[in-house]
């Protein structure tokens, strides 16, 4: 199933957890997405940890997990899914695969992919899911 749908950023934390007085910063950040689509519909908890060289040319490398709660095809359950990415002048894009599913979603598999202008906190996510 091919879904593609919006997710809008409800909150956003970030923390630095390593500065190197050269060039890096380590980053853990937490946002909460919200989505609302006619086949999709719930809350994306994700827990990130960035990294971010100084330099301006370099992107700022993503890795984390995401907490999918809510209901997809009429189906409730929730979803974890590993995510990569990068954000590079100032545009986000992100993979995730999901990893482990629960209740009336447990047999579900896929990837999906999201990207946008990380300042507007609104982005459209593609899903390519199957049960």
């Amino acid at each position: 199933m091919l879904v593609s749908t919006t997710g809008k950023v409800k909150r956003d934390f970030k923390q630095n957890v390593l500065t190197d007085n050269k060039d890096k910063v380590i980053t853990v950040r937490n946002v909460s997405y919200e989505i609302r689509s006619k086949e999709i519909t719930g809350t994306i908890e994700t827990n990130y940890l960035t990294h971010q060289s100084e330099a301006d040319v370099t992107p700022e490398l993503i890795r984390g997990f995401a907490e999918f709660q809510g209901t997809i095809d009429g189906k409730q359950g929730s979803f974890t899914a590993q995510e990569d990415g990068r954000v590079q002048n100032n545009i986000l894009k992100i993979n995730g695969r999901i990893i482990d599913a629960s209740e009336e979603l447990s047999m579900l598999v896929g990837r999906y992919d999201y990207d946008g202008i990380l300042s507007e906190s609104v982005y459209e996510i593609n899903f390519d899911i199957e049960f």
